[in-house]
């Protein structure tokens, strides 16, 4: 009994942290997650989903150049631009699900190390 009082405190507290982290990013008003690295590794900085165009230059982190993986956040549609100021008819992958995480792992050579603009809004 000693031993299934301790480890059942373990799991309620596994099981309540999961949840805390999903509202903490709802509520930063991040759209979106890129990483240095394939895979989803390295380093990674939120970008908001905010209706406006975020270059990747303007984050603080050196990102520019260095995205190799991708998320768009549960809520939120993102278009992931090679170019700067996010250009009306620029090149882009654009996803995103209203209750899931939709996530590039392993960019394409057409993608790897060239985004520079993303544009995240709340998926209706």
């Amino acid at each position: 009994m000693q031993f299934f009082l301790p480890f059942l405190a373990l799991l309620s507290t596994l099981a309540s942290a999961a949840p805390v982290v999903e509202l903490q990013t709802r509520q930063s008003g991040a759209g979106g997650i890129i990483f240095k690295d394939q895979n989803f590794k390295g380093e990674s900085t939120f970008i908001p989903g905010n209706l406006y165009c975020t270059d990747v230059n303007n984050i603080f982190g050196n990102f520019d150049g260095k995205v190799r993986s991708i998320k768009s956040l549960p809520g939120y549609q993102c278009q992931w631009y090679i170019g700067y100021g996010c250009p009306a008819n620029g090149v882009k992958l654009d996803f995103g699900s209203k209750d899931a995480y939709v996530s590039k792992g392993d960019l394409s050579p057409t993608f790897d190390r060239k985004i520079h603009s993303v544009f995240c809004t709340p998926k209706k």
